[in-house]
């Protein structure tokens, strides 16, 4: 009997499954080293992505101004001169430190006018942050000569011009404020005035006094402080002004009016 020839299909298995197989040990590297041009491509890509977040963040900050630069952190205080009983600190800056407009505030010429002094110092303290302006502060701590009322103004005007006058001239500042509070012997009792001739000083105080419903512009007769203060700054050509608040007006009424004029200060149009 005749068998009929038939292929051994078999062995092309047997070669085509020899053809797909291999060493277990190349898959795996095989396994390994895909695995790895992943994990190297994802990598890549994170790195890529993080450079570029980088560039934009660096382009943004560098693309936005910087309008102020208010930071409390730079404040400090400076012993500019002291006596047996007596200092003169200068405190700053407050404000927009980038400003080119500085404001001097002083206080403590005439120590038994104290309330307007502190009224002034804590506004600007607590304004600092909101200002477009440059500020400092010259504290005159002074003491009571309680049997002796001439001789205790007379020092503290005397330190006023020894220390806080020639440091306002060196640093050539815009404005110099000195505070003060009648005792109500005056026609109006909160005012600005210019002891001397000033254009720009004159300017200023007209400014002030049109703004504040509360406040005047008015000359008082025999100021004793300025011939020690304003006078000689405003020879040496710093623009300053006297502020006299109203030495019985309560506290919280004093404070307000702090606030107000350093406000109306800080919009004024002081050039630098």
């Amino acid at each position: 009997m005749r068998i009929p020839f038939k292929p051994n299909t078999g062995n092309k298995k047997l070669q085509k499954q020899s053809k797909k197989s291999e060493p277990p040990i190349e898959g795996f590297k095989r396994f390994i080293s895909l695995e790895t041009k992943g994990k190297l491509i994802i990598s890549g890509c994170a790195v890529i992505i993080l450079v570029f977040s980088a560039i934009l963040l660096t382009v943004s900050l560098s693309g936005t101004p910087t309008l102020s630069n208010n930071n409390s952190s730079q404040v400090s205080s400076v012993v500019l001169g002291q006596t047996n009983d007596s200092t003169v600190v200068k405190e700053g800056p407050y404000g927009n430190t980038s400003s080119n407009v500085t404001v001097a505030y002083i206080v403590g010429v005439h120590p038994r006018e104290s309330g307007a002094h502190q009224a002034m110092v804590e506004a600007m303290r607590e304004n600092s942050d909101s200002v477009e302006k440059q500020y400092y502060l010259y504290i005159i701590n002074a003491p009571l000569y309680q049997n002796n009322y001439p001789a205790e103004r007379l020092n503290g005007q005397k330190l006023a011009n020894e220390y806080v006058v020639p440091d306002i001239i060196n640093n050539h500042y815009q404005l110099a404020v000195d505070i003060h509070s009648s005792n109500g012997s005056y026609e109006v009792t909160r005012f600005v005035f210019v002891p001397t001739t000033d254009n720009k000083s004159l300017s200023i105080a007209r400014e002030l006094s049109n703004k504040i419903s509360w406040m005047s512009y008015y000359y008082p007769s025999d100021p004793s402080s300025t011939e020690y203060v304003t006078i000689p700054l405003i020879k040496a050509g710093i623009p300053s002004i006297v502020y006299e608040t109203y030495k019985y007006d309560s506290n919280t009424t004093t404070r307000d009016h702090a606030q107000e004029f350093i406000k109306v200060i800080d919009s004024s149009q002081i050039r630098g």
